[in-house]
């Protein structure tokens, strides 16, 4: 619980910054697409510090990808 109640603020502050840099920037740029990226997901986010039987965690993903990494060494041609 004390991990969802400390990184609350953080990503309000996060949210925060990513509305006021989005104004600032060209919305061509790259930067840009990554906020609006972020500020689509934040909801998302912020939802493991509501509910706290929500966990950050990604062991599960990477340990998937870890496989079509291993595997793409393989299908390199010289």
């Amino acid at each position: 619980m004390e991990h969802q109640a400390r990184s609350g603020p953080v990503l309000v502050a996060l949210n925060a910054w990513h509305k006021a840099t989005l104004r600032q920037l060209s919305q061509k740029s790259a930067l840009a697409d990554a906020i609006r990226y972020s500020l689509a997901r934040c909801d998302a986010l912020v939802r493991h510090t509501i509910d706290e039987r929500i966990k950050i965690n990604v062991t599960a993903t990477e340990r998937a990808l870890h496989t079509v990494t291993l595997g793409r060494k393989d299908f390199i041609l010289p």
